[in-house]
């Protein structure tokens, strides 16, 4: 797992353009650059799976680019499930409610998030 360089804690309208852009280039980038990588492999077996952990769900304010670069990465998932498609390549996203084990016990909303990420 990386980081996606978020800056949050800030609205849209008081953000600097580089810390709204980092995770959006981030995110973007690493999707593609690695499914670039395995597609090439996969197009010559006529089969394979990109699996993608990620998704998104309704806004929340402050997040910054957060919720931008997960939108535009589910955008490339959904083209590359077009063009990969023909060549016997899934592309499949699983959206989860978070990894509460990647949230330090330092961060202050750690609790909410953990609890809203539980699946009862």
């Amino acid at each position: 797992m990386i980081s996606q360089g978020d800056v949050q804690g800030t609205s849209l309208a008081e953000m600097q353009m580089s810390d709204f852009m980092q995770p959006v280039v981030t995110t973007v980038s690493v999707m593609f650059i690695t499914s670039r990588a395995v597609a090439r492999h996969m197009i010559r077996r006529r089969s394979g799976v990109i699996l993608a952990f990620g998704g998104y769900g309704d806004p929340l304010p402050n997040l910054g680019g957060l919720q931008v670069a997960f939108g535009a990465s589910e955008s490339l998932r959904r083209n590359l499930a077009c063009e990969l498609g023909p060549y016997g390549i899934r592309v499949v996203t699983v959206q989860t409610g978070g990894v509460p084990e990647s949230i330090p016990e330092s961060f202050a909303g750690r609790g909410p998030i953990t609890a809203g990420a539980v699946v009862d």
